[in-house]
């Protein structure tokens, strides 16, 4: 759901034609009608092919919610046919594959803008893919909004005009888990004082490991061990060994599916 509601955030957009580069319409279209181009740039090879496909086939059901008449359907832009303040226009998914690389999204982020005429951006499922991506999008002056990255750094270290989350970020994660603590320790009868962290050495883990650790601070944790692995690796035991010579009362992980 979550990747509906984004690209159905960035659609919304588009219903105010000046969210478009430069003050033009929306995919070239002259008085209304016509296509509007939407750039989705996610990771369809690597280790995390299966997840970046499907959150394209996520993106492309948000658009055909939007255009076909679907009344039925809870959510903004099903009723009707096309984007009613575009005179209807149908809305077109080009998609991308960055390939895990940070450079190669900002690349594929460029050419979608400038040679295949995309007037708002989705994406990156990585956050290290979407930091490049998204500045990249900046510089151009093109929408970028994500539902899937959760990096904190990704809002709260950058002052752009273009780039909007729908989702959690990994603050709002560590609060969360942190408030379940408090409440099995002050209702449950629990134990926890002690926790460990097992991230993966990316923008994501990383930050999400930082985060973690000072949110339990600040909650009166204890954080007795951070310890990182590599990303796409096929074998975690030896950190594994390591968070459970460590014993400790509970384990926060950050790493992708695979």
């Amino acid at each position: 759901m979550r990747r509906i509601v984004s690209i159905v955030a960035v659609l919304g957009c588009l219903m105010v034609p000046a969210c478009a580069p430069g003050g033009e319409e929306p995919g070239g279209t002259e008085g209304g009608g016509g296509t509007v181009k939407i750039g989705a740039v996610f990771p369809l090879t690597g280790a995390s092919a299966a997840t970046g496909k499907k959150t394209l086939e996520g993106v492309k059901l948000a658009a055909e919610i939007v255009n076909e008449n679907l009344p039925d359907i809870d959510l903004p832009l099903a009723e009707g046919e096309g984007l009613p303040n575009l005179d209807g226009a149908t809305v077109e998914v080009v998609s991308a594959d960055h390939e895990e690389d940070p450079e190669k999204g900002a690349a594929e982020t460029e050419r979608l803008i400038t040679s295949e005429n995309v007037v708002a951006m989705t994406g990156a499922y990585f956050s290290s893919v979407t930091l490049t991506a998204s500045e990249r999008a900046e510089r151009l002056g093109v929408p970028f909004v994500n539902g899937s990255s959760s990096s904190p750094g990704l809002t709260e270290e950058r002052d752009l005009d273009f780039f909007f989350r729908t989702g959690p970020s990994d603050r709002t994660f560590a609060e969360t888990f942190f408030d379940f603590l408090d409440d099995l320790n002050e209702q449950k009868g629990g134990k926890v004082n002690d926790v460990a962290i097992l991230h993966e050495n990316t923008e994501y883990g990383t930050d999400a490991a930082a985060v973690t650790e000072e949110v339990a601070n600040e909650r009166g944790y204890e954080v007795v061990a951070t310890i990182p692995h590599g990303n796409g690796v096929a074998d975690v035991t030896p950190e594994a060994s390591k968070v459970k010579s460590i014993d400790a009362d509970a384990v926060f992980q950050a790493s992708y599916h695979a």
